[in-house]
């Protein structure tokens, strides 16, 4: 039985150019539409830009230009497909987003898994999604650092221990928050960045370099 592991089902359009496969991963791709009699997201396969929240289809999946459901599992567990190139989900690890897939990848961000990850008939795991407010950037992705009160393009990378973090291949805004008057950021400087007021805000450096 699915429905002990589902919110409310949300009536969404997929407007991208792929059918989503049951429990795929889903960005909120533009304004809502009112179709078939009633409001409805769109959505689409996730993109390069990291968006923090995404959607779950369900399972019977959700065919390209066509209307389906799909879910936030914010308040229950929800099962959601994982990458075949990730590392086998663990209680207690945190998957995310890929782009240009509908599945999720290890030391990411956005899903704790909390259950069994199965491999048939659906590459699926049993996660907990949550609110990202923080995630872990390299300045300068599209050249330049980042002056006092400015903005720029930032890499979104990994968690892992070590001396470094690989790449998501996902980008985001970031605007300054901690620099004082005339200091700066060089491009390449890895940082740690909150979500306020809907921007990715840069508090402080970290001290190891970009993978």
């Amino acid at each position: 039985m699915q429905s002990p592991y589902y919110t409310d089902p949300i009536p969404v359009l997929n407007e991208g150019g792929t059918d989503c496969p049951a429990f795929g991963i889903l960005r909120i791709s533009a304004d809502s539409v009112f179709n078939d009699g009633k409001t409805q997201l769109k959505v689409s396969r996730p993109d390069t830009t990291y968006r923090g929240l995404y959607m779950i289809a369900g399972p019977q999946g959700i065919k390209a230009g066509k209307s389906g459901l799909a879910y936030f599992g914010l308040h229950k567990p929800i099962w959601a497909l994982w990458d075949s190139g990730a590392t086998t989900p663990a209680i207690g690890s945190v998957f995310g987003p890929m782009v240009d897939a509908f599945t999720l990848y290890s030391d990411s961000y956005g899903f704790t898994v909390v259950g069994k990850s199965e491999t048939t008939p659906f590459r699926r795991v049993l996660v907990q999604q949550h609110r990202v407010t923080g995630i872990i950037v390299e300045i300068g992705t599209g050249g330049g650092g980042l002056a006092y009160q400015g903005s720029n393009t930032a890499k979104v990378l990994r968690f892992v221990s070590g001396s470094s973090q690989p790449d998501t291949t996902m980008t985001v805004t970031v605007y300054d928050g901690f620099l004082d008057s005339g200091e700066s950021l060089t491009s390449g400087t890895v940082c740690d960045a909150q979500l306020r007021g809907g921007r990715w805000v840069i508090t402080q450096t970290r001290g190891c370099p970009a993978a």
